[in-house]
Order: structure tokens, then C-alpha cells, then sequence
């Protein structure tokens, strides 16, 4: 019997195409492998059909189609957004070691992991869903939210050098971390950023230092050392996880 439905590209169409999978795993009553994949199949080319197939701006559709028959499942996902053909790019550089092989070209992440299994839970060659915690990103600099600014030329930090007064430094962001950012270039570990107050500052302007405890403002000008994930003379360090 042959099941179908068109969604959106987004996000919230994805939820709906596995939505859609639950109720073709009960109709056709699936073993559990099946389901698992079938479900794996529909996030994972659903998800980069919205991210890379479509504009941001003007999403299209996604049509998906599931027929089984004589114990045979047979998937058809369509979409009109830009082709993609895997074999034009080159291969992913593989003599490099995992800890410091560039991220991209196959679609995964090689990890290996040693887990407790007295009780016998896993078995060979079974399927899970594992979430990794505790990642940390060596020598990474990380500094409050508040203390990025923006400006005409991009984001920019208030810099408290050794007489106090604060120098506009421009830096290149990364992804968020709780309520800091992480800096890729331009702050170095130990360096003192003006958290509060920014939108009044000037180039050379007096300030006085005053620890970052993360709340309100006060009447002094609260700055923040920068962070890194290992020690450092200029200041401590605390990991980014």
C-alpha cells in the first residue's frame, strides 16, 4: 500500500514527515530496526534538503512517499530545490587523525567510547541514540554576551588596557555558550573586556575596573578577563564544555 504526504521545508515539516513515518510503522506494523531507520532516513534527508535545498527565504516542499509490499519498504523522498551531486566535490582528506581531521566531507563524526554494559544491554551490531556531553574546544576564549558589540564594520569588543582606558577591537564570533561567546580571533586569554556600559564608551576613554559577577551594572564600569579552556599567567582559566 502506498502512504504519501507534501510538507513544507522547514523545520516543523520534518516533524511532520516523522510524524507521518509513525503512522506508516503501525499500519504496517514494522519491526523495530525498520522503524528506527526509517525515521533516521526521513530527519536526515529532510534536514538537509531544508538547510541546503531551498533558499532561506523562499522554502519549497518536500513530498514523501513510503509503499510496502511482500515485506519490502520502499522510500521516495522528492523535492524541487537546487541539485546537489556528491561525486563533483572531492574526496574528504583521510590521512589526517580524527582529533585533527577538518569537520565535513563525509557527513559524520568518528568517536569511539568505552561504556559500562554489565547488565547486558547492548548487543552486537544494535542501534542507539547517543548524546555526547562534556566536549571541550582547546584554548577556546570565551566572554560575556554584553561585551559584543556591533558596529558598521561588524562585532567589536571594548578592550581595558594597563592605564585603564579602553581601546574598540574587532573580533570574529562564534557560537554561543550559555550566556558567553566564543571568540575565534581577536581577544587574547588574560585581555579585560567592558562588559556594561559599552554604548557610552569612546576610543582612550577612562574606566574603572570593577569584577564581572554577571549582574546588574553598577556605578563602576564591570569588565571581564578573557576566558580560555586552559591556564594561563595572565589569568585563570575556566573550560568550555
Amino acid at each position: 500500500m502506498n502512504q504519501s504526504i507534501e510538507a513544507p521545508a522547514s523545520q516543523a515539516g520534518v516533524l511532520r514527515m516523522i510524524a507521518f513515518a509513525d503512522e506508516v510503522e503501525q499500519y504496517n506494523q514494522l519491526s523495530l530496526e525498520r522503524s528506527y531507520m526509517l525515521r533516521l532516513v526521513i530527519e536526515e534527508i529532510g534536514t538537509n534538503i531544508v538547510k541546503y535545498g531551498y533558499p532561506q527565504d523562499a522554502p519549497g516542499v518536500i513530498q514523501l512517499q513510503c509503499a510496502y509490499d511482500k515485506g519490502l519498504l520502499r522510500v521516495i523522498i522528492r523535492d524541487c530545490g537546487r541539485p546537489f551531486d556528491p561525486r563533483e566535490y572531492p574526496d574528504p582528506d583521510m590521512s589526517a587523525g580524527i582529533a585533527i581531521r577538518p569537520i565535513g566531507g563525509l557527513g559524520l563524526f568518528l568517536v569511539r567510547a568505552s561504556v559500562d554494559n554489565s547488565k547486558g544491554l547492548l548487543r552486537p551490531n544494535q542501534y542507539v541514540r547517543a548524546r555526547v556531553h562534556g566536549a571541550i574546544r582547546p584554548k577556546a576564549i570565551l566572554v560575556p554576551q554584553r561585551a559584543v558589540q556591533q558596529g558598521g564594520k561588524g562585532s567589536f569588543v571594548w578592550i581595558v588596557d594597563k592605564e585603564n582606558k579602553v581601546q574598540e577591537r574587532p573580533v570574529t564570533v562564534g557560537p554561543w555558550h550559555g550566556d558567553e561567546w566564543f571568540i575565534s580571533e581577536g581577544v587574547q586569554t588574560g585581555e579585560q573586556v567592558v562588559v556594561d556600559g559599552a554604548l557610552t564608551l569612546s576610543p582612550g576613554a577612562q574606566v574603572q575596573v570593577a569584577s564581572y559577577t554577571g549582574k546588574a551594572a553598577t556605578p563602576e564600569m564591570p569588565v571581564q578577563p578573557a576566558q580560555s579552556t586552559k591556564p594561563a599567567a595572565a589569568a585563570p582559566a575556566a573550560p568550555a564544555r
